[in-house]
């Protein structure tokens, strides 16, 4: 019982980024045991115990163990390792928050050993309806945004820290005076130095958008260049290939979907349908082009999807009716 325990020290340590190579070797050794798998099917029972007072299912608790094993390198011909978040309700809320802890700590395991690196890349997904949030092997914390997708290599953090983003994400960047940490999207390249800025960069829009917080960052992209102050935004125009820097009224409503909250500065209904297909999964469907032109502004924290097109439809003439995943809107008569 006393080896088992040690395992698991060292795997919680190894979590944390505390371990030398001599334990991350034996662990792996250890992970590769058949019984390595009742082990850690007690030791996430306990943990679940804990959190929720409730019974964690067999079948989730052997996902949780193949996926570790996944990481560290036990599958036959991986292209990527995926984590992909589709709901955060009930159980899986406990074992997305798990697995993102255990990835984090994993991709510290392959740098250590460059020998053993394929060329594969970490992707995480946040589907329509859905957000996640993960920390980078730096430290680095980053926020996703409904229908987005962030990917890095196994070199990250080598030379450089470089992560690739479609969607929207908010990046919390730990300092590293010697490695840069580069956001690109597109052909859209956001250097930070120590920051917390916003990247909206979704392939159907027509602008792409930076928004700087804190710190400051470089924007380079169609051999255009911007260095951002606090509260400055770049804003690429993709189909007139313009770069502009703007100050919005209110730069932190770009970041308040973080916490479940909509802003809304003037946007036109048409551009909140593609908001809301992203983050409900539904269609809009107008009734009359006129309708479209409507702008709404404001901060909705109860972001229910009834509860935002109820707000919409109080500040606008129209009205709505929702048919299973599809919102139609009607001028008020």
């Amino acid at each position: 019982m006393e080896k088992q325990d040690r395992h698991i020290d060292v795997l919680e340590r190894f979590m944390q980024g505390a371990t030398t190579i001599e334990e991350e070797q034996e662990l792996l050794t250890w992970l590769r045991e058949p019984s390595s798998a009742g082990v850690l099917a007690i030791y996430y029972q306990q943990k679940w115990e804990v959190s929720q007072q409730k019974e964690l299912e067999a079948e989730v608790q052997c996902r949780m163990f193949l996926h570790i094993k996944e990481q560290m390198g036990y599958e036959e011909h991986p292209k990527a390792k995926r984590i992909s978040f589709r709901s955060f309700r009930g159980t899986w809320r406990y074992v997305a928050a798990m697995l993102v802890g255990l990835l984090a700590g994993l991709t510290v395991y392959w740098a250590a050993f460059p020998q053993q690196t394929r060329e594969e890349d970490f992707i995480v997904s946040a589907e329509r309806g859905q957000r996640a949030n993960i920390t980078l092997p730096d430290g680095t914390r980053v926020w996703l945004n409904s229908h987005t997708e962030l990917r890095y290599g196994t070199e990250y953090g080598h030379k450089e820290r470089l992560v690739e983003l479609e969607g929207e994400a908010y990046f919390e960047v730990a300092k590293d005076k010697n490695r840069r940490f580069v956001v690109r999207a597109g052909d859209l390249e956001v250097e930070a130095l120590g920051t917390s800025f916003d990247v909206k960069a979704y392939k159907e829009d027509k602008t792409w958008v930076a928004t700087l917080l804190e710190g400051k960052v470089r924007t380079r992209i169609a051999g255009q260049e911007a260095i951002l102050k606090p509260d400055q935004q770049a804003v690429y125009n993709k189909e007139e290939g313009s770069l502009q820097i703007t100050r919005p009224d209110n730069a932190a409503y770009t970041c308040m979907w973080r916490d479940g909250e909509l802003a809304f500065s003037g946007e036109t209904l048409e551009e909140i349908a593609v908001m809301f297909k992203r983050l409900y999964n539904v269609e809009v469907r107008f009734e009359a082009e006129d309708i479209k032109s409507y702008r709404f502004s404001g901060v909705i924290k109860n972001n229910s999807l009834e509860n935002v097109i109820e707000l919409i439809s109080l500040t606008a003439p129209i009205t709505y009716q929702a048919k299973r995943d599809t919102i139609i809107l009607s001028t008020r008569r």
